[in-house]
């Protein structure tokens, strides 16, 4: 499923890393902030197909379930699929394509958190903005990128940062940007530019905060 017409599997939640509660059930020990709320994330497969779902660091870009299932070869088609359903009821894991209608209603129910450091654009990163320790930078990014990191977390959906970042893409800063006309044709650019984020743990998705009554 490589290439731009494939779906992308992305993580939900923040790690907040085993229970402290030794006595709970082996099948749940581990944590996930999500929504504001502290889910357990269950062992065994869900777990690893959850760590797997962030990438790899040097690994293939765009990384698409197809990729996520071959570097975990130990999962059988039935566990790999069994594992995708059942963080997905937990909402702990999220399956789109980017060019897809479906990515839009995505968009809205979905914001980002950036972590890490920003270390801005120096010589010899040829054009690039730094992120990542407060010592040096973990990844190199473009524009695009760093402006999901910068300001994404700032609007309250994964939409709301498209509707405010297209117009500086309407006419890019450079040859290597996206030019769009809307949001809409900035959000695939911007659910692939979160996969280079969440890989670095540069950030994570998190379920956009409804309204008391929506």
């Amino acid at each position: 499923m490589p290439g731009n017409a494939a779906p992308l599997m992305f993580p939900v939640g923040h790690y907040l890393g085993p229970a402290v509660d030794t006595s709970g059930p082996v099948a749940n020990p581990h944590r996930v902030r999500l929504a504001g709320q502290i889910h357990p994330l269950p062992g065994g497969d869900p777990y690893t197909l959850w760590l797997l779902a962030h990438g790899v660091a040097g690994g293939p870009r765009p990384w698409t379930p197809a990729h996520i299932a071959a570097s975990a070869p130990w999962l059988t088609r039935a566990r790999f699929d069994r594992a995708v359903a059942h963080l997905a009821e937990r909402r702990l894991l999220l399956v789109v394509d980017p060019d897809s209608a479906e990515a839009a209603a995505v968009a809205r129910s979905y914001r980002w958190h950036s972590m890490l450091h920003g270390h801005g654009m120096r010589l010899g990163w040829h054009g690039r903005y730094g992120i990542g320790g407060p010592d040096r930078p973990w990844i190199l990014v473009d524009n695009l990128v760093h402006d999901i990191w910068r300001w994404a977390p700032v609007t309250p959906t994964l939409w709301d940062a498209c509707e405010a970042l297209a117009p500086a893409y309407a006419h890019p800063p450079t040859d290597d940007d996206p030019t769009v006309t809307g949001p809409d044709e900035l959000l695939p650019h911007l659910l692939r530019g979160l996969h280079m984020l969440i890989c670095s743990d540069a950030g994570f998705l998190d379920e956009a905060r409804r309204e008391p009554g929506a």
